[in-house]
């Protein structure tokens, strides 16, 4: 494959962070519900997520530098790992739009794995990076389900107690996070 075919599909999969943070959004968007059971299912799912990044982590930190293509399996193998557990924990029944409820899942995972691959991290620094990145993702979870619960107890019109509500509430929290990282 060429340098520039290999920028190109880097560039529009593994290397898009606009995807990666929508997947990953997209995936606390399906599973939220009330703050009660989100709070639960939260724990569930970010003591996952963190548990498959060290462990995804750990593997590629000890392949030799020339066996870095076999990165995208250990991934893969770790994210599957992850939704098996939580399967086994009774999480990911159903669909969503005709899609079963583990394929969200495998955006959240995949990403949160990459992040870590790219950061080059000692270990110190990966369970410092991975703990930051659970707890956000944690509160974010929560914080999803709030705003969900609140507009639905809203007395608005119905036409604005919908996932698009929900994705403009979230963009402008994501633009005061912005705000805040720009002072």
């Amino acid at each position: 494959m060429s340098e520039l075919s290999r920028l190109f599909l880097n560039s529009l999969l593994s290397e898009n962070m606009s995807l990666a943070f929508f997947l990953g959004i997209l995936f606390m968007l399906i599973e939220s519900g009330t703050i009660k059971q989100t709070a639960i299912k939260g724990l569930k799912y970010m003591s996952t997520v963190f548990v498959i990044n060290v462990l995804g982590w750990f593997l590629h930190t000890i392949l030799p530098g020339g066996l870095d293509p076999l990165n995208p399996a250990i991934f893969f193998l770790t994210t599957v790992t992850g939704v098996t557990v939580l399967k086994y924990w009774g999480e990911l029944k159903g669909e969503w739009f005709g899609l079963p409820r583990f394929v969200p899942a495998l955006g959240l995972f995949f990403g949160t794995q990459l992040l870590m691959q790219k950061g080059s991290y000692t270990y110190p620094e990966m369970m410092t990076a991975n703990t930051a990145y659970i707890l956000g993702g944690y509160l974010l979870f929560v914080l999803i389900a709030a705003i969900k619960e609140e507009i639905i107890v809203s007395d608005a019109a119905p036409v604005f107690k919908s996932y698009s509500t929900l994705l403009a509430a979230i963009a402008m929290l994501a633009l005061g996070v912005i705000g805040i990282q720009i002072i």
